[in-house]
């Protein structure tokens, strides 16, 4: 990061105009102060748990903006969370969100270059900016918080704008179309993930009412975890007596293999009515430590006035797509538990690593929104957790703890932008 940011300056102090240039800028801000609660015992979401908690969703944003030739410019934004999910972060560490230079080739074609938003969402662009849309936070069925530590990337992207006619509607339809390539590192409850590269593309249209998202992303990615980088010599070892093991070993290491990222949305506005939608679809390569995942959300809202109350049902579910489940029942059938202490005390470890992978819930949520001021928006909002396969979906279980069938979350959030 600091080479792009040396390059940037480098680049600016060659462009830049000794007399006739006037400098000008704009700064923008925003900032979400929250506070939440989880019903249950043992259980946390970031730093809610069944004490009411102050981190979790609150941050501050600045961006500036300045235009340094004709059609060039840089952007700058700095955020301070008060909980992040990146293992590598501490609570309200600043940290360097955007920082890229960008250039209008023509009215409708722009490049970017630096450090940018990985495109997975609808709101993509505005995620860390609360007051742009309805909800407390947007649905984690969908931006799950294991992307979270991958939201940006450094590399470049080039975005087409248009318009397309429909003589059969009789109408046209605006578009975006952006490219762009990149790598990314992040690090999520123990496991550091590199990723080189990531390439992709995202395609937005707009017509009459209704707004309409692709998004597709391949990425090479390798996966180290620090549990497993202990259990995978202890496995081979084992396995000259129990050959499965060597398979589970082998489904616990992920090096250079390639994931797909499919993402779907829609946004339809009917009357005083807002429907709004996301899909997406993670699939991994099948070997090594892959997995697969998806998760989909839809919500339903309507402004009354200063009021808005709205809707949201999603789900959410992760599991592994290695052959390392099958090879730990397999041993079982070689050597049953209960001859060997110490392989079944091995094998109660790896079973427990691929039960952290496996998650599956159902969400409900019901909220409100009031605009207390133009740029000043008051959130309530109550989420009602469905936990599936043994597992407990987005909140996290302290060790040992009896997991609950389910689980409920109050949340409140003050968002303003300035």
């Amino acid at each position: 990061m600091h080479t792009i940011i040396r390059a940037l300056l480098l680049f600016y102090l060659l462009i830049l105009p000794s007399e006739s240039f006037a400098f000008t800028y704009s700064f923008s801000g925003f900032a979400s102060f929250g506070a939440g609660h989880v019903s249950e015992p043992d259980l946390t979401f970031g730093d809610y748990d069944d004490h009411w908690g102050v981190d979790t969703d609150t941050m501050v944003g600045l961006q500036f903006q300045t235009p340094l030739w004709e059609r060039l410019g840089l952007t700058i934004q700095g955020i301070s969370r008060g909980y992040s999910y990146d293992d590598h972060l501490s609570r309200y560490e600043p940290e360097l969100d955007w920082l890229f230079l960008s250039y209008e080739l023509t009215s409708n074609l722009r490049i970017r270059t630096g450090r940018l938003r990985m495109p997975h969402y609808l709101y993509s662009e505005t995620l860390e900016v609360g007051y742009s849309y309805i909800w407390v936070r947007p649905p984690v069925d969908v931006y799950t918080p294991a992307l979270e530590s991958f939201r940006n990337f450094n590399g470049a992207d080039i975005t087409w704008y248009g318009d397309l006619s429909l003589p059969y509607l009789s109408d046209t339809a605006e578009y975006e179309l952006q490219l762009f390539t990149g790598v990314t590192h992040g690090k999520f409850l123990g496991n550091s993930v590199d990723v080189s590269p990531a390439v992709g593309f995202n395609i937005l249209s707009n017509l009459r009412q209704l707004k309409l998202r692709y998004g597709f992303i391949a990425l090479k990615a390798s996966i180290d975890n620090e549990g497993l980088n202990q259990l995978i010599p202890l496995l081979n070892q084992a396995s000259g007596a129990l050959p499965p093991l060597a398979d589970v070993a082998e489904g616990f290491s992920d090096d250079h293999e390639w994931y797909q990222y499919h993402g779907l949305g829609l946004i339809w506005d009917w009357h005083q009515w807002t429907l709004t939608a996301e899909r997406y679809y993670i699939l991994g390569s099948g070997s090594g430590l892959s997995n697969e995942a998806r998760g989909w959300y839809i919500s339903l809202h309507r402004p009354f006035g200063m009021l808005t109350p709205y809707l949201v049902a999603g789900t959410y579910s992760n599991h592994l797509q290695n052959g390392a489940s099958g090879a730990l029942s397999r041993s079982f059938d070689l050597i049953p538990q209960g001859v060997d202490a110490s392989l079944d005390q091995l094998r109660t470890a790896a079973s427990t690593a691929i039960d952290v992978f496996k998650v599956k819930e159902r969400t409900y949520t019901a909220g409100l929104r009031w605009d207390v001021l133009a740029n000043t928006a008051l959130k309530m909002e109550y989420q009602f957790f469905e936990f599936m396969e043994n597992s407990t979906g987005h909140l996290l279980l302290q060790d040992n703890a009896q997991k609950p069938k389910n689980a409920s979350m109050i949340s409140i959030v003050l968002d303003v932008v300035f």
